[in-house]
């Protein structure tokens, strides 16, 4: 069995996708389990969480530092990304209609309402 380590190696240097569906095929039940468990049992949000976690790992793996424990970056991202989610999903159920962005006067897009809400001086500042 090849280490852990040296498939995110070989994923690295050489793009090989058997190393990355190894890496996937290993990580998946702690990801997903994490990602259950954080989202109190909501298997489709975890499924989502999922997918998203190694979504990231094949885009960020070249920036991860030498010798990282893969499995303790892949819990933490998962977690991560789950109260990502639940920023969203806030954000989404402030404003029923569905109207959720606004670009400020910066031109920032994706600018949640709430933050509309907050203090002139706090808007600004997100704004």
């Amino acid at each position: 069995m090849t280490e852990t380590s040296e498939l995110l190696r070989q994923y690295v240097n050489g793009g090989s996708d058997s190393a990355f569906r190894e890496l996937v095929e290993r990580h998946v039940d702690l990801v997903y389990s994490t990602a259950l468990r954080k989202t109190g049992g909501n298997s489709h949000l975890a499924q989502d969480i999922t997918q998203t976690v190694f979504t990231d790992l094949a885009r960020k793996a070249r920036l991860l530092p030498a010798g990282v424990v893969l499995s303790g970056w892949l819990y933490r991202h998962t977690c991560f990304r789950r109260a990502d989610k639940s920023v969203r999903h806030t954000a989404e159920s402030f404003n029923p209609r569905g109207s959720t962005q606004y670009a400020g006067p910066s031109g920032r897009p994706g600018l949640p309402c709430a933050a509309l809400r907050c203090s002139g001086a706090i808007r600004g500042f997100l704004l």
